[in-house]
């Protein structure tokens, strides 16, 4: 669909697109609710703006919101969990996408280009899957948090552009992971709120406080930077050190000198992990 001037197909009934692409230029799109859209390909680009709702099943499908020109700015709209992938690749310095409301991605969020923006109200961006943001354009605003919420292993990678809001792992179980592949930075708190926020030597700077909450667990290996972290009463302290197989030296009150439980689970038999003032631990402390 390719329009000369801007407009918006809305779907209040039914579209069957049994085709394999979806090229949807100058245009947004919209499914009501009640409506139903199906949509047999896997890749579906939009310049405009996205209003999800109704039924439309994007598992294991990727909706790119693109566009070159300054006008190219897109708002969407979740009114219900996307099942699938969101890529956000505007090439014009200008070219905005703009999260109107609360939206769950169900699965990866991956920025290539183009500043990401959240409505004058609080936002939360909840992402499933891995989370990837390249360029150094702006990557959320003060009223916007990014929340990692998966059952499953993430990943979360940036190219030093710091999260405009708070950062939050609010993993739904004890087997939700959030791993960094690179240094994190958040304009704002962190929150580890359930699950376990693995940093696997990458730096973490939170511009506020850094809480690990009630039943959440940080996990490091040792050498990362880290804004100091606050235990409150059943989160847990976990170091593992490196795994390089080489003897390393580990100070533990570096991090923190009071926590609730505190385990070191040793890659290398020939870690050293010392304390070197006086540590408070409220809870549990095993050494393995």
């Amino acid at each position: 669909i390719t329009g000369a001037a801007r407009g918006v197909l809305v779907n209040n009934g039914t579209i069957d697109h049994t085709g394999t692409g979806w090229d949807v230029n100058d245009y947004g799109l919209t499914n009501s609710a009640g409506a139903t859209t199906t949509f047999n390909g896997t890749s579906i680009s939009i310049e405009w703006n996205f209003v999800y709702g109704g039924s439309f099943n994007l598992s294991g499908k990727t909706v790119t919101l693109d566009g070159v020109d300054d006008t190219d700015d897109t708002t969407l709209t979740c009114n219900a969990t996307i099942a699938g992938n969101i890529t956000i690749n505007k090439t014009h310095a200008t070219g905005d996408t703009t999260f109107n409301n609360d939206c769950t991605i169900g699965g990866t969020l991956t920025r290539t280009n183009g500043p990401i923006n959240a409505s004058s109200g609080l936002t939360t961006l909840t992402v499933l899957g891995n989370f990837s943001a390249t360029t150094t354009d702006t990557l959320g605003q003060s009223s916007s948090t990014l929340s990692f919420a998966s059952s499953g292993i993430q990943y979360a990678s940036s190219t030093g552009v710091p999260w405009g809001g708070l950062l939050n792992v609010s993993s739904t179980n004890s087997t939700g992971e959030l791993r960094l592949s690179s240094a994190l930075i958040s304009s704002s708190t962190c929150d580890v709120v359930e699950g376990t926020l693995s940093l696997l030597g990458r730096n973490l700077t939170c511009a506020g406080a850094f809480t690990v909450q009630n039943g959440g667990t940080l996990r490091l290996e040792g050498g990362e930077t880290v804004t100091a972290p606050i235990f409150q009463s059943t989160s847990t302290f976990l170091m593992t050190g490196d795994g390089d197989s080489a003897a390393d030296t580990y100070t533990i009150t570096s991090f923190a000198t009071s926590v609730s439980h505190l385990v070191v689970s040793s890659t290398d038999s020939q870690d050293i992990y010392q304390i070197l003032v006086p540590m408070d631990i409220d809870g549990n402390f095993s050494f393995a």
